[in-house]
């Protein structure tokens, strides 16, 4: 993976205080034994000691974001070989999985990030979801047709990580967040259509 971006497979970090981290909310965490696995088949230089957890909640096995913590933390973890990688999840609830409690832990989790005197140099987070601006659209969308708007989000909503954000305020309060982050020195990587 890393010879299609140019990147060296033995090149490892040496400043001890570089850091990455994961975050995502829900059952979001990561196996230690899969990670060993990952490194015995595919990164041998893959140092499992600089891996660990940044919270208290540690995920939950079987849960969808599991399996996608899983992939984060192997991917972060093997391309920034030998960075302390950290693990964060900071909101269990199940409305932060797939409905728009996602949003809310999301712009908590950011905020106070961004208060900390140590940040890490790479952020990378897990899930999406379409932009509330989209979710608006389509509502109105609906509501041009006949449709209640408070029907359209209930429906929304039970759709499985449409709608995970309460608003565009809330989304712009995020960017802002983020902003922060940026400006102190912390690139935020996230997969479009993750």
């Amino acid at each position: 993976q890393k010879q299609a971006y140019g990147i060296p497979e033995d090149l490892q970090a040496s400043n001890p205080r570089t850091l990455q981290m994961v975050w995502g909310p829900g059952t979001f965490g990561y196996s230690k034994s899969q990670l060993s696995a990952f490194k015995e088949e595919q990164c041998p230089l893959l140092n499992i000691d600089k891996v660990v957890f940044d919270t208290e909640n540690h995920g939950q096995a079987g849960g969808d974001n599991y399996g996608e913590g899983n992939l984060d933390v192997s991917m972060i973890a093997s391309f920034g070989l030998n960075i302390t990688t950290l693990v964060s999840n900071t909101n269990t609830s199940m409305s932060t999985e797939e409905g728009n409690g996602f949003g809310e832990a999301m712009l908590d989790f950011i905020t106070a990030l961004a208060n900390r005197d140590t940040l890490p140099q790479v952020l990378s987070l897990s899930l999406g979801s379409l932009s509330a601006y989209s979710c608006d659209l389509l509502c109105d969308q609906a509501v041009k047709k006949g449709h209640e708007r408070s029907d359209c989000e209930a429906f929304m909503q039970e759709q499985r990580q449409v709608c995970m954000y309460l608003s565009q305020d809330q989304v712009g309060r995020i960017n802002t967040a983020l902003q922060v982050l940026g400006v102190r020195g912390v690139s935020v990587f996230g997969s479009s259509g993750d």
